[in-house]
């Protein structure tokens, strides 16, 4: 298979990134995207030099209201023009492995309309290995027209589903924490998402069971998945895990008491 761009040694492959107020993470995500033939950058109202950055490097940028990540992601893809899709977060980079792999992949000719990929999380400086943190596999690359995206009980786990997807070697890599301030942010966003979700779904929350549910995943992830082999990073990983899973059982209590949620700053952080 030839690459889009006769020349440039580019492969067929548009990436979209969700972005807002990402003028930090951005140019590291677009440095590792030089391989690809599109762009494509959806922005939710960023505030700092997020769309500079995008339109300087040379992606598509289309400024869209924030709509959830399921509708903004379907939008994204709606403005791809290659034949191959990589979906991607501004605090990632797409590593030289995985560039590799997506060429060698194309040249041969994919067998399957879709493909999981493997995520590396650097949490806090290292690199989780255990614990359920890795392989973190995700159906990351697929054929454009295949699929869209649909969500779960929460617009944060939004995803692609195709019947009997490839792997792919390599990875995306994710700096997902490098603060405890922006891990407790970030999940404080998504377990409202989540509960939003769950609640509309029809939800109930027994808080005891609640409690038992978030102190069997920490204690899964630390000791039976060895997230204990990650040291003090892995037992961030493990707690914050099942606080995760305890803050939103709670969010749907507190919302069935109040009579709602009040919705959460909207943006593409993940």
């Amino acid at each position: 298979m030839r690459p889009a761009e006769p020349g440039t040694g580019r492969l067929p492959v548009s990436v979209v990134v969700l972005t807002r107020d990402e003028e930090r993470n951005l140019p590291g995500c677009l440095d590792s995207l030089g391989w690809a033939a599109q762009v494509v950058v959806v922005d939710s109202g960023s505030r700092d030099r997020t769309v500079e950055i995008a339109r300087r490097w040379g992606a598509l940028v289309r400024r869209r209201r924030w709509s959830g990540y399921v509708e903004q992601r379907n939008y994204a893809l709606t403005l791809c023009t290659q034949e191959w899709i990589l979906s991607v977060d501004a605090d990632e980079r797409v590593a030289p492995d995985l560039v590799e792999a997506i060429g060698g992949l194309l040249a041969r000719g994919p067998d399957r309309d879709g493909y999981r990929v493997r995520r590396l999380n650097d949490y806090f400086g290292r690199w989780l290995r255990h614990g359920g943190a890795y392989p973190d596999e995700h159906l990351l690359f697929f054929r454009r027209g295949s699929a869209r995206y649909v969500g779960s009980k929460g617009d944060v786990h939004e995803r692609v589903i195709l019947p009997d997807p490839g792997r792919l070697e390599g990875h995306v890599i994710h700096l997902a924490y490098p603060t405890l301030g922006l891990a407790l942010e970030k999940l404080d966003r998504y377990t409202t998402l989540e509960a939003q979700g769950r609640l509309a779904s029809g939800m109930d929350v027994n808080l005891g069971g609640a409690l038992v549910r978030a102190v069997h995943r920490a204690a899964k992830n630390y000791l039976w998945k060895g997230g204990w082999r990650d040291g003090v990073q892995g037992l961030i990983y493990a707690f914050l895990g099942g606080y995760y899973n305890f803050c939103y059982r709670l969010k749907v209590w507190e919302a069935r008491r109040a009579g709602g949620f009040q919705a959460p700053e909207p943006g593409p952080r993940r």
